[in-house]
């Protein structure tokens, strides 16, 4: 399609949503009605940087009407092809002179922009999580859509051909057309092999699974989480990276299930692997950090609320739950294209401990992971992303050291910082000074060769860190 038709299109659109959206300040995308423009908004456990951390639009999805599924739209526009239209103009497609081919509504192909738009959206819903989940789980589903790609790939190398052969009897302006609707239905059979069919395989390899039914319900969205971002890692790796690291933490709805995992795994014998990857140090491959957390706190009890400056009154005391991350890392001096995925990948995959969480139902989970090439600092696995805030030398004042968070007890609560007030106080991890728990995994891009002054400058002028 010309620029002159996409522009004007465009403009339209822009203007309509911004007629209908509602406009919000430092709110949470998810909690708003769709349509919405977000100015800086806010994602719970998400610091966004660039234009993500400025701007967010929020949609409003279309309601779904029966039969506009991706077979039956893509059977609706196969009948616009390109035979079909150049016998419209009663002549055949071998014999039609030049002059023939003004009459034939090329705009109409495949039937024109709506429909094409139509099936891009259709694929588009069946990547969502939910639609996912039914697809994944449905083997007659993912036949039928291994069968439309074929059939999709069949119709392409007719058109293709067709097109060659009458090129030169099309105008410029028609040839757009027509490549742009092949464009199209290129990238639907891009997205059903690579976005929906492979991802099936993919995460079934990730859970180590032998096929869909060995996936959990509950575990499908982790795995899919890792996978989605290993995806991504591996597209951008247009050249080897030298080191790659990926880290998933969630929170258990049921902190009786997580403990009854925990007592499961060591009355199995697994317990020294355990206590060797949650042991305190720099992460590394296979880490795992584990920490209560609480929902919610007491807000008259707690020493940094008070109703002048949080007038609130729904915040109650809740029991704790149990946060759980694990880490996977892989380094090489000389990087090898798609080294980095492959490994990650097959770390995940012969994980007994991940798999055994990973059916845990969860109130709460996120995923990322990094990549660098040639970045500062020495290409080892402890250096490698994401990184902890664990410091050598730091310990409890009893002499217990800090990044012990799995051990701490059952009955602390947090306050409205999420520190664990108990007594003996327990170190910042990672700081021999101030009370809590904290512990900070990151992706860093880059060093910060002044953290120490930073760190001094700020202890003078804003209280010990």
């Amino acid at each position: 399609m010309s620029t002159e038709h996409v522009l004007p299109r465009l403009c339209r659109r822009i203007v309509r949503f911004l007629r209908e959206c509602e406009i919000h300040v430092g709110r949470n995308p998810q909690k708003v009605h769709a349509p919405a423009l977000i100015l800086f908004p806010h994602h719970p456990a998400v610091l966004c940087c660039g234009l993500a951390g400025i701007l967010t639009l929020r949609r409003k999805t279309p309601p779904r009407a029966m039969g506009d599924d991706l077979s039956t739209l893509f059977a609706r526009a196969a009948e616009k092809n390109l035979p079909a239209l150049l016998l419209e103009c009663g002549h055949d497609a071998a014999s039609c002179p030049r002059r023939n081919f003004k009459s034939v509504p090329f705009t109409a192909y495949l039937g024109g922009i709506p429909i094409q738009e139509a099936m891009e959206q259709a694929l588009l819903r069946m990547k969502g999580e939910e639609a996912f989940e039914k697809i994944f789980y449905d083997t007659g589903e993912l036949n039928s859509l291994s069968l439309l790609s074929g059939k999709m790939r069949a119709f392409l190398a007719v058109e293709e051909r067709l097109l060659e052969e009458q090129a030169g009897r099309i105008s410029t302006a028609d040839l757009e057309a027509v490549n742009h609707g092949l464009v199209v239905i290129r990238d639907l059979v891009w997205g059903l092999d690579k976005d929906i069919l492979e991802n099936v395989e993919k995460i079934c390899r990730l859970a180590g699974a032998g096929g869909v039914t060995d996936v959990a319900p509950e575990a499908l969205p982790k795995y899919r989480k890792m996978n989605f971002l290993l995806n991504g890692l591996d597209r951008l790796e247009v050249r080897g990276r030298d080191s790659a690291g990926l880290q998933i933490s969630f929170v258990a709805a049921d902190a009786s299930a997580f403990d009854g995992i925990m007592a499961a795994l060591r009355e199995k014998g697994q317990g020294d692997e355990l206590d060797r990857r949650m042991a305190p140090g720099d992460l590394a491959d296979g880490s795992i950090t584990c920490s209560p957390v609480a929902w919610g706190h007491d807000a008259s009890s707690c020493p940094r609320h008070d109703a002048a400056s949080c007038p609130r009154q729904d915040f109650k005391s809740v029991p704790l739950s149990r946060a759980i991350s694990f880490t996977y890392k892989t380094a090489e001096i000389i990087g090898e294209l798609g080294r980095n995925v492959r490994e990650l990948r097959r770390h995940i995959a012969t994980d007994r401990l991940f798999h055994a969480f990973s059916g845990l139902p969860v109130a709460f989970e996120t995923a990322f992971t990094h990549t660098r090439w040639a970045s500062v600092g020495s290409i080892t696995e402890e250096n490698c992303h994401p990184i902890g805030n664990f410091t050598l030398g730091d310990t409890l004042r009893q002499g217990v050291p800090v990044m012990m968070p799995h051990r701490l007890p059952v009955g602390a609560v947090t306050d409205c910082r999420g520190s664990i007030n108990r007594a003996p106080a327990v170190p910042l991890n990672g700081s021999a000074r101030g009370g809590g728990c904290g512990i900070i995994h990151v992706a860093l891009n880059g060093d910060i060769d002044n953290y120490q002054t930073l760190r001094e400058a700020l202890s003078e002028e804003c209280g010990l860190i």
